[in-house]
């Protein structure tokens, strides 16, 4: 019995090389910007209801003298300055906390979901792209659109039940609830089926959606027959991908590591150099070696990530074949 996890390893790389071989740098640049994509309110401030008193509610009106207002406004109750300053301190801790939560908040809404949106049109642009071979961004862009937004609600649903999951967790540890190791050892195996359940969602799903013009559920309904005749397979597979996936990561490390070692010994002594005439002029080739680094990192990442997609298309091909 051939093993498809088994055989696209080598047939991956052979996909990548025709992809990436000759060197096209727009493409590879165009490449480099999908990778990096599908790598990605106002503030609420405690307010008080300061309702100041009518101007005919004076102390006469009111049947008061001033002398019972000032027998009964004794020394006993005007708070003393340690008191003052732990009410202060209060108020200012609520405030920053709220300011840094709504900071938070406005980041997730107006750059995270953003990020999320693209980076879940972009899974299906990085698919086409491979399997035309040739990278049209703003074509597959128009293409995929719906999809995307598809599996962007996927996605946030599946976060929204993460962070409940979590805050669950969180608050029975700080009640110090019997019930918190046992909600821990429940979840381990949930954790595990909804992580595979999410791994192929992001590796077939999304395929076969592309491939046959499904929404994502009719899609699972679709690969579902194959998901159970082929369970061997798609086992394998999950453990091989795991095992590729260390040995890339490992190698992608190594790479990084060298090109840093590369980039920044000549930036060092150029900026040693520089400085003998001027301190200031070593802020040149510091600033132009940090952006060269920067920009070298997501041009590394693109061979990596192209084998990983293409290892996925090709195992989905073979399953579905």
């Amino acid at each position: 019995m051939a093993w498809y996890a088994l055989e696209n390893i080598d047939e991956a790389i052979k996909e990548s090389k025709d992809m990436l071989l000759p060197v096209d740098f727009m493409q590879l640049t165009k490449l480099a910007l999908i990778t990096f994509l599908i790598g990605g309110s106002g503030f609420n401030l405690p307010t008080g209801n300061y309702g100041g008193s009518n101007p005919g509610d004076s102390a006469g009106d009111l049947g008061l003298e001033d002398s019972e207002l000032t027998s009964d406004f004794s020394q006993e109750s005007i708070p003393d300055s340690e008191e003052l300053s732990n009410a202060v301190t209060s108020m200012a801790t609520a405030s920053t906390t709220s300011i840094v939560f709504g900071i938070v908040l406005a980041i997730i809404l107006f750059v995270g979901l953003p990020l999320l949106f693209l980076s879940s049109i972009f899974e299906f642009i990085f698919y086409r792209s491979l399997i035309d071979k040739e990278v049209k961004i703003r074509e597959y862009f128009s293409r995929n659109i719906g999809r995307g937004f598809r599996y962007f609600l996927f996605r946030l649903v599946y976060a929204a039940v993460v962070l409940l999951t979590i805050g669950a967790i969180a608050f029975l540890a700080i009640e110090s609830s019997p019930a918190f190791l046992l909600l821990v050892l429940a979840l381990i195996p949930v954790f595990i089926v909804s992580s595979i359940f999410v791994g192929l969602t992001k590796d077939f799903i999304l395929l076969r959606m592309m491939e046959e013009n499904e929404a994502l559920i009719e899609a699972w309904r679709s690969f579902w027959p194959t998901l159970k005749a082929e369970w061997k397979q798609i086992l394998v597979y999950l453990f091989t991908k795991l095992f590729v996936g260390i040995v890339v990561g490992a190698v992608s490390v190594i790479v990084i590591i060298v090109f840093t070692i590369a980039v920044f010994i000549p930036v060092v002594i150029s900026a040693l150099l520089l400085s003998l005439v001027a301190e200031v002029l070593a802020l040149i080739p510091a600033i132009l070696g940090i952006i060269f680094w920067i920009a070298g990192l997501f041009y590394i990442g693109v061979p990596f990530r192209v084998y990983i997609y293409y290892y996925v298309i090709l195992v989905y091909h073979d399953l579905t074949e």
